[in-house]
């Protein structure tokens, strides 16, 4: 019995048999012939001491393969025949890899990881190019020995995702089996938490110098307090955690100023990967700046022969409210009142007849800026 192939693997599984007998014989055929980790098919009888066949070996294995003859058959005379046999190495065991990515998650501050490529045999045609990658880059990419392999796996920025290592069939064994794919995955949120300040009023004055604050996160944060905030021309108070992504504040402007008012977040908190924050500020136009008067008798003192003076009312800013009912006089009258322009107004003081005293112009609290205040 002669198996003609040597060896069979993967992408050669078969191979022919012969069988040549001493002399011509009779009582033979394809149940006389056992095999073993294969399958006999294409029985043909070239003639009485001849016979061919094809020998298949089975799939997924790693073993000797062998064809048998019994003792079935017997010659002319009646003789019964001996046995033969002949054996082949089996190798159709596709070889296989084991993908580790060590670490079970990565995140921003730890978002690299080694990678393990264990492959059940020795493997030819394998390196970096037949592995790929998603959510990340592959580095660093080393032979240990002919089954052992690893390399380095880092995972893109800003991303919350599954990131995996996958490698192809484009290897193969000693025995040209074509290799099986293998792969390994890893939580990755490298995504910085960020976060929305939002001061709600858009403005504040003397009479409105307080608004609500509001907080949200793009995700539940670890590590954030009132600590985390710094205003600007005011303060904070009323500090609420209202959830684990959400917080309420409340912002005092300060008082007699004419500013922008601001509430900002540094980057001191961190999501549940450990991922640190990004920073966040709002705004708010603030003015507290209560208006003045400087009231101006022009005349530094009235006589009998000069008993009337302009007056002047030159106010910080543009002013609304005010008129002659605003100004309040003593030891004489008041008349002529004009406006010049929002924060300019003229009138004319005329002292009182016979007497000797101090004369005064008066304005109160009765007007107010473009602010309210």
């Amino acid at each position: 019995v002669n198996i003609v192939a040597t060896s069979l693997n993967d992408g050669a599984n078969s191979s022919s048999v012969t069988i040549e007998f001493s002399e011509a014989v009779s009582e033979f055929d394809a149940d006389d012939v056992s095999v073993m980790n294969g399958s006999l098919s294409d029985f043909v009888a070239v003639d009485s001491d001849s016979f061919t066949a094809t020998f298949t070996a089975d799939d997924g294995l790693e073993a000797s393969g062998s064809v048998s003859v019994g003792t079935g058959y017997t010659d002319s005379a009646g003789n019964v025949g001996a046995a033969g046999s002949d054996s082949v190495a089996i190798d159709t065991l596709n070889p296989t890899v084991v993908v580790n990515i060590i670490a079970a998650s990565l995140n921003d501050g730890a978002n690299s990881s080694s990678v393990t490529f264990e492959f059940s045999e020795d493997v030819t045609g394998f390196d970096a190019d037949d592995v790929s990658v998603s959510g990340g880059t592959l580095s660093a990419f080393t032979v240990v020995d002919g089954n052992s392999f690893t390399a380095t796996f880092s995972a893109d920025d800003g991303v919350e995702t599954l990131g995996s290592v996958s490698v192809g069939t484009d290897y193969a064994d000693a025995a040209s089996n074509v290799g099986s794919a293998g792969s390994d995955s890893a939580a990755i949120d490298t995504l910085n938490p960020t976060v929305t300040v939002n001061t709600v009023d858009a403005s504040l004055n003397d009479s409105d110098n307080s608004s609500t604050v509001t907080f949200e996160f793009s995700e539940v944060v670890t590590g954030f307090d009132a600590n985390d905030v710094s205003v600007t021309n005011g303060s904070l108070s009323n500090f609420v955690a209202v959830d684990g992504d959400n917080y309420t504040a409340t912002l005092s402007a300060n008082d007699g100023i004419k500013a922008t008012g601001s509430v900002s977040v540094g980057t001191g908190y961190m999501d549940a990967a450990g991922n640190a924050g990004l920073a966040g500020s709002d705004s708010v136009i603030i003015d507290t700046l209560n208006p003045t008067v400087v009231v101006n008798i022009v005349a530094a003192s009235l006589s009998d022969g000069a008993n009337s003076s302009i007056a002047t009312f030159e106010f910080s800013e543009a002013v609304s409210g005010f008129d002659a009912d605003d100004v309040s006089v003593m030891n004489g009258a008041f008349s002529d009142f004009t406006a010049v322009d929002g924060d300019s107004f003229t009138a004319t003081f005329t002292a009182d007849d016979g007497l000797e005293a101090t004369g005064s112009v008066t304005v109160g609290t009765g007007y107010s800026d473009a602010s309210g205040n």
